[in-house]
C-alpha cells in the first residue's frame, strides 16, 4: 500500500512539474528571436551562373550564421522586372539583386566599363576582378551611395557569345541580321552590320520564336537557362563580344546598415570567397551548356583568327567613344578606363 501511494505521488509531482514547465518553454519560443530574411530577385532563371552564385552566397550565409539569415529568392522576373531591379534594390522593395548598370547607364554609368566589348583579357575570373577595382574608385562609390546601395562583390553573366537562327560564320553573315542586344554590345553588332533591338534577357525566346529578332548576344548559361536553343540553333563562340562583369552584386543600403556587425562580418568573407567560387562554376556550366545545346541539335561555329582579329579591331573606336561620353556627363572615364585596364593587365601578368 505504502508503494503504491508513493508511486502515485511520484506521477503526480512529475505532472505538475510538466505542466510548470509549459509556460517556460512557451516563453523561451516566444522569445526566440526570428531569422533575418533577405529577398533576393532578378531576371534570369535559377539555372544561370548568376543565379547559382547567388543561391550558393545565400546558402553558406544562412549556414555561417547558424540560421540567423535566411534568403528568400525569386528567380526569372518573377517578382521584379529586368528593368526596375536597380530601383527596387535602392528603394527596399528587395534587399539583394543583381545590378544591371547597362540597363540604365546613366544612373550607373562607373560600373558600364566592364560592358564594353572586346576587353583584353578571355579570363572570366580577371574580367570580375578587374571591375571589382573600379568599386574603389571614389566616383563608382558615390554612384552607389547615391543609389542607395552596398555593393557586395564583382559579378557578370559571363562570355557574350551570338545565338542566331542562320549560321553566322563571317562578319558579313550578321549584315541586316536583328540580334537582340542593348548599350555598347548593341553598337558592337550594329558595327558588324546586323540590326539591334532591344529587349530584356526573358523576352528574347518569344522574340526568337515570333521572328521579332533573328538572335541574341548572351552567355551559354542564360541561352540554356532560358531555353533559347529551342528556337535558334546555331552560336557563334569565337570571338567573343567580350566579358559582361558590370553587374555587381548589391544589397539595399539601409539593409546593410540594419545589420549586425557580426553578420557584416560573415558577408564580406563570403564577397571575398565568391569570385573563384563564380569563375569555377563558370567553366563546368559553360561545358554542360555546350553538351546540352550540342544534343538538342546546336550547330556551333568560329570565326577564323584573321576574321576574329578583324572584328575585335572594328570593335576599338567604342572605347574612346565610351571615354567621351563619360567625361561630357561629368563622369572621370578616362581614369575609370585606364583603372580596369591596367588591372586586366596586371592580372594576366600574374596568372
Amino acid at each position: 500500500m505504502e508503494g503504491k501511494k508513493l508511486a502515485m505521488a511520484s506521477c503526480v509531482i512529475g505532472l505538475v512539474l510538466i505542466f510548470a514547465s509549459v509556460p517556460c518553454m512557451a516563453v523561451r519560443a516566444e522569445s526566440a528571436p526570428k531569422p533575418i530574411v533577405l529577398k533576393f530577385a532578378d531576371m534570369l532563371a535559377k539555372t544561370s551562373l548568376m543565379s547559382r552564385a547567388a543561391t550558393w552566397w545565400g546558402e553558406e550565409l544562412e549556414k555561417r550564421s547558424a540560421g540567423r539569415v535566411k534568403v528568400e529568392y525569386f528567380f526569372s522576373a518573377s517578382l521584379v522586372k529586368a528593368k526596375d531591379q536597380m530601383k527596387a534594390v535602392g528603394d527596399g522593395l528587395i534587399q539583394l539583386t543583381n545590378y544591371y548598370c547597362g540597363y540604365d547607364p546613366a544612373k550607373a554609368p562607373h560600373f558600364t566599363i566592364a560592358t564594353l566589348p572586346g576587353a583584353p583579357t578571355e579570363n572570366y575570373y580577371i574580367a570580375i576582378m578587374a571591375a571589382d577595382k573600379v568599386y574603389e574608385h571614389p566616383g563608382a562609390k558615390e554612384e552607389l551611395k547615391r543609389n542607395n546601395v552596398q555593393y557586395l562583390c564583382p559579378n557578370g553573366p559571363g562570355y557574350n557569345f551570338l545565338i542566331t537562327k542562320t549560321a553566322v560564320k563571317e562578319i558579313k553573315d550578321l549584315k541586316g541580321v536583328k540580334i537582340r542586344a542593348w548599350g555598347d554590345f548593341a553598337k558592337a553588332v550594329k558595327i558588324w552590320g546586323a540590326v539591334p533591338v532591344t529587349m530584356s534577357a526573358p523576352e528574347v525566346y518569344t522574340g526568337l520564336e515570333r521572328g521579332t529578332v533573328d538572335g541574341s548576344h548572351n552567355s551559354l548559361t542564360t541561352m540554356t537557362g532560358n531555353r533559347l536553343y529551342e528556337v535558334a540553333k546555331h552560336v557563334t563562340i569565337y570571338p567573343t563580344l567580350g566579358i559582361n562583369a558590370a553587374v555587381p552584386f548589391v544589397m539595399n543600403l539601409d539593409s546593410w546598415n540594419s545589420l549586425p556587425k557580426d553578420i557584416q562580418n560573415i558577408i564580406e568573407q563570403l564577397n571575398k570567397e565568391r569570385p573563384k567560387k563564380q569563375a569555377e562554376m563558370a567553366k563546368e556550366l559553360d561545358r554542360k551548356s555546350i553538351d546540352e545545346m550540342k544534343k538538342a541539335g546546336v550547330q556551333f561555329h568560329r570565326f577564323s583568327a584573321e576574321e576574329a582579329a578583324r572584328a575585335k579591331d572594328m570593335l576599338k573606336p567604342l572605347w574612346q567613344d565610351w571615354v567621351d561620353k563619360m567625361e561630357s556627363r561629368g563622369v572621370k572615364g578616362k581614369e575609370i578606363r585606364d583603372l580596369f585596364l591596367s588591372e586586366i593587365e596586371r592580372l594576366e601578368k600574374s596568372k
